[in-house]
């Protein structure tokens, strides 16, 4: 895998491959296709103030609660965790601290390798 000027997000990669189970390599391609660049370098922050979509994988904000109100999914998973998400009464997951919610996918790619693999996990449930 070659990763060029990305090459800080080699570690995070592969732990996401890990977890996900989907190669390092597509997950790179997948990054490179959605987020914002500087000379060639993924922007963790990217964000499109037209359709409102943020992160390296630019989930939309609804897409992105969706799959933390999901049980099984990664993202779902850390937002429990983080206080982000609580399950209610009827047994269903729903999102308490929706700003949270959202700094998370602007966050993963920057922070902890446990924290991209969110993203990619949300984006893949079903592995």
């Amino acid at each position: 895998m070659r990763l060029g000027v990305n090459e800080k997000y080699r570690n995070d990669l592969l732990f996401a491959e890990k977890v996900t189970g989907t190669n390092a390599s597509s997950l790179a391609g997948l990054v490179n296709a959605e987020a914002a660049k500087k000379g060639g370098v993924w922007q963790p922050d990217s964000y499109n103030s037209t359709t409102k979509a943020g992160g390296l994988t630019q989930f939309l904000p609804g897409t992105w609660r969706e799959m933390a109100e999901t049980p099984g999914t990664y993202l779902n998973e850390v937002a429990v965790q983080k206080g982000y998400v609580q399950k209610g009464a009827n047994g269903r997951f729903h999102v308490v601290a929706e700003a949270e919610v959202q700094k998370l996918c602007v966050d993963i790619a920057a922070a902890a390798q446990d924290k991209f693999a969110v993203k990619i996990k949300a984006a893949f449930p079903q592995i």
